[in-house]
């Protein structure tokens, strides 16, 4: 036989929502959720929010009502992709920054630029 409290402690923590839960689509369109959370974290990074070292798994996980294996296997693909950096026993840090996505041009392009604008409009003496 259950007590009150076991029931009641049994009720209360299935019941409670996450802290930030992903809204996942219902039907067969759907993302898994380590997908939702890669798409989340490159979206992140691209913009510029995101940098340097992440956050620890565990809270990343409650940031999206999520297990600590789901964030672990988006890390990974995000890794794989390039986007970032695992270092054993150091952390994961984002290799990328919103300025390397940005389409600005190099000093060294405008100087090749330069270079060719100035080279096509010498006009030789006759």
């Amino acid at each position: 036989m259950f007590t009150a409290q076991f029931v009641r402690r049994a009720l209360t923590t299935r019941l409670r929502p996450a802290a930030c839960p992903l809204t996942v689509p219902v039907g067969i369109l759907s993302k898994p959720a380590w997908q939702q959370v890669a798409d989340d974290l490159r979206d992140r990074i691209h913009t510029g929010r995101l940098r340097g070292r992440l956050p620890l798994r565990l809270r990343s996980a409650d940031e999206y009502g999520v297990s600590t294996h789901t964030v672990t296997k988006a890390v990974q693909h995000l890794a794989d992709e390039g986007l970032l950096g695992i270092a054993g026993g150091q952390g994961t840090n984002v290799r990328l920054s919103a300025d390397r996505h940005s389409k600005r041009v190099r000093l060294p392009d405008v100087a090749a630029f330069a270079q060719v604008t100035r080279a096509a409009t010498r006009v030789s003496k006759v």
